[in-house]
């Protein structure tokens, strides 16, 4: 809860459980909340906290269809999981060595697997992920829920941006495509890394927004996927999405439909800033090349245009790729071509080629007294890392879920 000593706290869980609550009142649906601490050094840490705030809840104001369970990443590393947990597990994760060696990732696939473990998965369990603050509103989880139930989809992703019908919501307004993502200030950082990611994984190429957590699964699908998941950083999310794809194309049911949600943006308080080009940003890029070298068949690895374009990624330094984004700001080509027509494809489709890209990371800048500059490019080998998108009503959802008597969103 904010207070003099927590200035920023948004008393996320008391908030989370009551937005669930008012999303399931009056159905039949059992559901269970998941924290997980990702290793949080702050004393005392957050799992502890949130047990605090767990054990001041009136019992009275309990929901019998409903329960809360805290866990630890750090419970992982000490081998401390149930043997339901951890056949779930890939390799990776459950060879962690400290929390630190996970970046969001580790975590996230720590509370998918417990949630699958917890109850015997059927078409009516679906898990669901989401950040910890107060971004995405539960109550916007029949969005995702509702093609699953119904057959339509294995998974589906909450897009922030890059679709028709998301909507933003900023400290000074509400914005709409496509000035969401215009206005966004880290939006060719944003759809620099679409550009790349679209055409290093085409399996994923229609998802504009890889990143947003807010996503959700059919439990008997994620139970087929998520032991291969190796990523444990930012790109776990990707990763996951490619695997789906792989896994269920071609079956009745699409493997991911894209969900339009509100999402509230507090660049502020977030973890993950990303306002100007840095080193993470790069990183990022390097993971989607490991991927694509991970996860990609070998006879699009082979083709020419794609093996030139991971060449060039895995010598791009820092200079470069700041070159690049300030060529792109500068000439104002950040997505020249908006796709209004085709719903299935991402609004945002950029003209760019990797020939002008290339280029770009060897333009000149001005500098503040406006003299040319020319940006040194050092080609080293980069070492790519080995793990490596309006509130709408749910009353229509009402309808799949009274259909099943013991559905279950986690």
């Amino acid at each position: 809860p904010r207070d003099k000593d927590n200035p920023h706290g948004e008393d996320f869980l008391t908030i989370k459980i009551e937005q669930v609550r008012w999303l399931v009142a009056g159905l039949k649906i059992r559901w269970h909340l998941i924290a997980v601490d990702d290793g949080c050094p702050a004393e005392p840490p957050s799992a502890e906290v949130a047990k605090q705030i767990l054990q001041t809840r009136d019992p009275a104001d309990e929901d019998q269809n409903g329960r809360v369970t805290v866990l630890n990443l750090q419970e992982v590393v000490e081998g401390r999981i149930e043997a339901s947990v951890s056949v779930l597990l890939s390799n990776k994760l459950s060879g962690l060595g400290s929390t630190g060696e996970s970046r969001k990732g580790g975590s996230i696939l720590y509370g998918l697997a417990h949630a699958l473990a917890c109850r015997r998965s059927s078409d009516s369990h679906v898990v669901l992920y989401t950040d910890a603050d107060l971004s995405a509103n539960l109550a916007q989880a029949g969005l995702l829920a509702a093609p699953i139930l119904s057959g339509k989809a294995k998974a589906v992703a909450g897009q922030r941006y890059g679709v028709k019908d998301a909507v933003l919501v900023k400290d000074d307004r509400v914005s709409h495509e496509p000035e969401s993502t215009t206005s966004k200030p880290d939006s060719t950082i944003v759809l620099l890394r679409q550009y790349f990611r679209s055409r290093l994984l085409p399996d994923i190429a229609d998802i504009a927004d890889t990143q947003a957590g807010f996503k959700a699964f059919s439990a008997s699908a994620l139970r087929t996927v998520i032991k291969e998941v190796a990523s444990l950083d930012e790109s776990f999310d990707v990763e996951l999405l490619v695997r789906f794809t792989q896994r269920f194309s071609g079956r009745r049911a699409r493997p991911i439909v894209l969900a339009p949600i509100v999402f509230v943006e507090d660049f502020g308080l977030t973890n993950f800033p990303s306002v100007g080009p840095q080193q993470r940003h790069l990183d990022m890029i390097n993971q989607l090349v490991s991927l694509h070298c991970r996860l990609m068949p070998n006879s699009q690895s082979e083709t020419s245009d794609v093996r030139k374009l991971v060449g060039w990624l895995q010598q791009l330094s820092l200079p470069g790729y700041v070159a690049i984004v300030e060529y792109l700001e500068r000439t104002g080509r950040i997505g020249l071509r908006v796709n209004r027509t085709d719903s299935t494809r991402p609004l945002f489709d950029p003209d760019w080629s990797v020939a002008e890209l290339q280029a770009a990371a060897r333009t000149t800048v001005r500098t503040k007294d406006d003299q040319p500059k020319v940006v040194s490019v050092d080609w080293r080998p980069v070492a790519l890392s080995s793990c490596s998108s309006y509130l709408r009503s749910t009353g229509d959802l009402a309808s799949y879920w009274q259909k099943s008597q013991q559905a279950s969103v986690i």
